[in-house]
């Protein structure tokens, strides 16, 4: 049964290994419920392509170092968007895929 303590004592996965088209394997890690709230938001007027900001902020809360910490901070994640577009993109597509699952929950943000 959940008690108070463990609801609220901090738990994180591990990072998800993914192999990432152009890039190879990255780490990803699982955002808490704000960075995934911040991200869902983020994506709420997106129709089409997502901005610039809105890959890098995505891609720097989920790229992780092994040990589950981040990988980039967001003024290095912005500086990654002057990379290749493939590479940015698959990095950004594997996050949307695998520890964000966003697809269904922007759909339903974008409803409301």
């Amino acid at each position: 049964m959940l008690s108070k303590e463990s609801l609220l004592q901090r738990q994180y996965r591990e990072p998800v290994a993914v192999t990432v088209p152009v890039v190879g394997e990255v780490l990803l890690r699982y955002p808490t419920y704000a960075e995934w709230h911040s991200i869902i938001a983020a994506h709420k007027n997106v129709t089409s392509v997502p901005p610039p900001e809105v890959v890098a902020r995505t891609v720097a809360l989920v790229l992780a170092e092994p040990d589950g910490s981040k990988m980039l901070t967001e003024s290095e994640a912005r500086q990654m968007t002057d990379n290749d577009c493939d590479m940015v993109a698959a990095i950004y597509r594997a996050a949307m895929d695998t520890v964000l699952n966003v697809g269904k929950q922007v759909e339903d943000a974008e409803k409301n």
